[in-house]
């Protein structure tokens, strides 16, 4: 199909443009996120132990002190390692303030005080991932600690076991509150992914991410009581949606301490809460622990904005949607579409203002504004997860809505194949969606197991892969258009067909079926890891019978294109295959330009006009203005094939 070689050349280009563009989107590489996670993994080490160090501003353990100077040295040291944040000179300024205060041998507090400012801007610089994608299975924590640790730290966790005898420093004790109330899930997740330096605590890189969170807080709960986990559940089974926003979700149960969740003067009630919710924390529910993200990092950046950070705070407020609010759109949109659409716009807005170096008042209110709404998100869904219909609901309309431009775009390519009478050419196409739909099953394995897919970065994978179909489409129904005289189309059959369908283009083929479905499937596959999780154990028989559902559909929708198509006569058929391929490119052109905006790499202007999400119809300059470029060129198109061309034809 892409036969001109400027037009193979700039599909080409294209391709690896998105890939390069997905990794400049990232908030930091995989490097540089694994440095900034040992550089926290080393204050939580020196916030937790330097107060056995120096007492009053006297050394009481010279080792200790010695062990405490080394770790804030090494972490000066990361910091000045990544790239990332060379040019924050207030995380540098607040890294050089801990380091003085260790080494004029400062209190307890303000050596906490130190690493907390350090630690808390560089997880919001470099946005790090500080809770597991799913709820930990302590089962399996507890597992991995009968296989790896009981001979150090003893069968219950109390730092007992048979080669505990003699180490210096001993294994922690797991029943210690004292030393544990001031560390988090999140702290014991860097200590068992990469060891203490100088004791007998390894690392233990075998453990997938999800399995160190299984370990973390299995650990972290076997301080508990089980009388008290009890008095928890019931606690929590009263106001759940009051407590889970009390404590943030699994954000914050994986994030805080103990002593960051409760306060000093704790009361006896969000304990057991809180002890019944680090025991069990399949209990908190996917769309509440997104929506506390999102509160967080709207949060957060609203706090950069009003500090003067304002690339800073704009980052914050993309990530605040993407990876936040975006998880809970599919459950919203099946009980409240409108009310998704407002917080949609709204959060877009405070993007704006931000974007523009708004008043502080001006973006306050925007922040504020969307505080209420976002309460009314977790009042619209329901707090035991969504009902069997919303969940059929959800899985059905997202799989057919993503599925259906994918269809139409491989089953016109087969067809127009079928009808040229190149059916040896058609594995070519297979290859390419069967290649997208194995790639998908991938994606939706690494996104959970490997790597942590940010909001930004599938929204910039998105927005390029709807720009490349946008292309390829625009051409191909071009293409059409100036084929559709049937003697025309026979002429280039005799002449053209061989070139037509060299190699190359064989495997542009294969490339443009490959992208229609991967754009989709890539969206979808993470849209529907959050409805699993929101959707509990009693919905998701409901999510399998809706997308069981949703591929019958296709399945009969493939069926008639293709009966349908090898039926027309030819004429006929082109205009309509013309026809649905532009009015594809003009869906992708919107959707791709959305994706974009949503990611912050085009700026968003709103104006007055109709919002109609599935023909890609956005209010906004940016995206209308290209929609206006295609439509223009497709006019064109039809002007220069159905009357220029004519007139200048030579008469007979």
């Amino acid at each position: 199909m892409v036969t001109h070689p400027l037009m193979r050349t700039l599909f080409l280009f294209l391709l690896l443009l998105s890939g390069a563009q997905a990794a400049l989107a990232a908030p930091a590489t995989p490097a540089e996120q694994e440095r900034a996670q040992r550089i926290v993994h080393i204050l939580a080490y020196v916030s937790a132990d330097y107060e056995g160090a120096v007492q009053h501003g006297r050394v009481a353990s010279e080792a200790e002190y010695a062990e405490q100077q080394e770790f804030v040295q090494r972490a000066r040291e990361l910091l000045a390692e990544l790239p990332s944040v060379a040019d924050n000179r207030g995380l540098q300024e607040d890294m050089a303030a801990l380091v003085q205060a260790v080494e004029s041998k400062a209190d307890a507090d303000v050596v906490k005080q130190r690493a907390g400012q350090v630690r808390g801007a560089l997880l919001s610089s470099l946005q790090l991932q500080t809770a597991p994608a799913q709820a930990p299975s302590l089962e399996n924590g507890a597992r991995l600690f009968a296989q790896n640790c009981v001979s150090c730290h003893g069968a219950k966790g109390f730092g007992d076991g048979p080669q505990a005898r003699g180490l210096e420093p001993a294994p922690t004790n797991f029943h210690d509150r004292a030393r544990l109330d001031t560390l988090s899930p999140y702290g014991l997740h860097n200590t068992i992914r990469f060891g203490v330096n100088g004791t007998a605590m390894g690392a233990y890189p075998q453990f997938s991410d999800q399995q160190v969170w299984d370990l973390a807080f299995y650990l972290y709960s076997l301080r508990y009581d089980e009388g008290q986990v009890h008095r928890g559940q019931a606690l929590f089974a009263g106001e759940p949606a009051a407590w889970l926003d009390r404590f943030g979700g699994l954000q914050g149960l994986s994030a805080k301490s103990d002593h960051e969740l409760l306060g000093a003067q704790a009361d006896p009630a969000a304990q057991a809460v809180l002890a019944y919710l680090r025991s069990h924390p399949e209990a908190v529910r996917g769309s509440t622990s997104a929506i506390a993200l999102t509160r967080a990092r709207l949060e957060a950046s609203w706090q950069a904005y009003q500090a003067g950070q304002q690339a800073q705070a704009y980052s914050l407020a993309v990530s605040a949607y993407l990876d936040g609010f975006e998880a809970v759109e599919p459950a919203l949109n099946a009980v409240d579409p409108a009310l998704r659409t407002r917080i949609e716009q709204q959060m877009g807005a405070y993007r704006n203002a931000i974007r523009a170096r708004e008043s502080v008042a001006e973006v306050g209110t925007l922040y504020r504004g969307l505080l209420p709404e976002l309460d009314a998100v977790e009042a619209a869904l329901s707090q035991r997860g969504l009902s069997p219909a919303a969940g059929f609901l959800s899985a059905f309309t997202i799989l057919l809505r993503e599925g259906l431009e994918a269809v139409l775009v491989v089953a016109a390519i087969v067809t127009l194949l079928v009808r040229a009478n190149r059916r040896d050419i058609l594995h070519y196409v297979h290859i390419g969606w069967i290649g997208a739909i194995l790639l998908g099953f991938g994606t939706w394995w690494a996104a959970g197991k490997l790597i942590a897919i940010t909001g930004a970065n599938r929204e910039v994978i998105e927005g390029v892969s709807a720009m490349v179909a946008v292309l390829i489409l625009f051409y191909v129904s071009y293409w059409l258009i100036a084929n559709l005289e049937v003697h025309k189309w026979k002429q280039f059959l005799h002449e053209k067909i061989q070139r037509a369908t060299g190699k190359g283009s064989m495997w542009a083929l294969a490339g443009v079926s490959f992208i229609a479905v991967y754009r989709e499937l890539f969206e979808t596959v993470l849209f529907y890891q959050a409805l699993w999780v929101q959707a509990g154990p009693q919905g998701q028989t409901s999510v399998i019978v809706g997308t069981l559902s949703a591929v019958a559909v296709l399945l009969v929708l493939i069926w008639a294109i293709f009966r349908l198509g090898v039926r027309l006569p030819l004429r006929p058929f082109f205009a309509a295959s013309s026809a649905l391929l532009y009015l594809l490119a003009f869906v992708f052109a919107g959707k791709g330009v959305l994706a974009l905006q949503e990611a912050g790499w085009l700026p968003t202007t709103p104006v007055a006009f109709v919002r109609i999400d599935w023909l890609g119809v956005y209010p906004t300059l940016e995206s209308l203005a290209l929609q206006g470029l295609l439509l223009a060129a497709m006019l064109f198109a039809v002007f220069y094939t159905f009357v220029w061309t004519p007139r200048m034809r030579p008469a007979h």
